[in-house]
């Protein structure tokens, strides 16, 4: 018994020191992890720094050492190649900014770089395919967007038609996007006129239940939740009614006034609701 008790306490040290050693790492690995992107920003303030004074060769120097942190980082690489073009380092330029691309092809700054660096140099064959490409990414608003399409245009006019049925494309998906957007929003606020309806007439507060319904239905029409819900609601309302005349008219027949009972009755016999009303939204 000694002996699988003493057993069961190693155990239980031994969990306990593995379980200690991996907080260590773990927390090692995350204080790591928190100096190294640290360092990676101050290395590209450094080179952002140095390239505002024209120091290119100082600020290649911090932008390098920023991409041996983080190589998949694709600003970096288009940080490199914006260097390497202003100096004259175009065969450089041209192989960091796809990099950038290959490391990202989501990643827009490139796309206009390459492509303008190839245009401004002679080169608008080349500058074509990517100035194509940043347009079909660009979203509504994008003004570097605008400029890829002018640019591809001027290169290739014949995409003239292509240019116009995507842009006809997008308009129609933006258009969906907000219609959609509005529905969802318009079911939104019927559903909460409808929650407010339902408490109300739990309190037995009919007729402000009946405005939220009425209200809900205003934005739902056909919603047959709702519309189940008010015609429930006029039902009590008209039962409630029909209760207060007929409890009046027999308090009149007991007080002996026959003609007002009988007045009260011929109101409540008017006033009864029909299949109209109860349909009626």
């Amino acid at each position: 018994m000694l002996k699988t008790k003493n057993n069961v306490n190693n155990a239980a040290i031994k969990l306990f020191t593995l379980l200690f050693v991996i907080s260590i790492i773990t927390f090692h690995s995350d204080s790591l992890a928190g100096s190294k992107k640290k360092l990676y920003q101050e290395y590209r303030n450094a080179g952002y720094a140095e390239q505002k004074k024209g120091n290119y060769i100082d600020a290649l120097t911090y932008f390098s050492k920023a991409v041996s942190l983080y190589e998949d980082d694709p600003k970096v690489l288009n940080d490199m190649g914006v260097i390497y073009e202003q100096i004259g380092m175009l065969s450089k330029a041209e192989l960091h900014y796809s990099k950038a691309i290959n490391k990202d092809p989501n990643y827009l700054p490139s796309y206009s770089n390459l492509a303008l660096m190839y245009l401004n140099n002679g080169y608008p064959d080349k500058a074509f395919p990517y100035f194509k490409k940043r347009f079909l990414l660009a979203k509504p608003g994008d003004a570097w967007g605008e400029k890829a399409k002018e640019e591809l245009l001027k290169i290739r006019p014949e995409f003239h038609s292509w240019v116009v049925q995507l842009e006809a494309e997008r308009l129609n998906e933006l258009i969906v996007k907000r219609n959609r957007d509005k529905f969802i929003e318009t079911v939104k606020r019927a559903n909460e006129h409808y929650e407010k309806g339902v408490k109300h007439a739990r309190r037995q507060k009919l007729r402000i239940a009946l405005n939220e319904f009425d209200q809900a239905l205003k934005l739902t029409p056909d919603n047959p939740k709702i519309v189940n819900a008010r015609k429930e609601i006029i039902k009590q309302m008209t039962n409630e009614q029909i209760k207060q005349r007929t409890d009046t008219a027999i308090r009149q027949l007991n007080a002996g006034d026959t003609r007002a009972a009988r007045r009260e009755l011929q109101k409540m016999l008017s006033n009864f609701p029909d299949d109209s009303l109860l349909n009626s939204k």
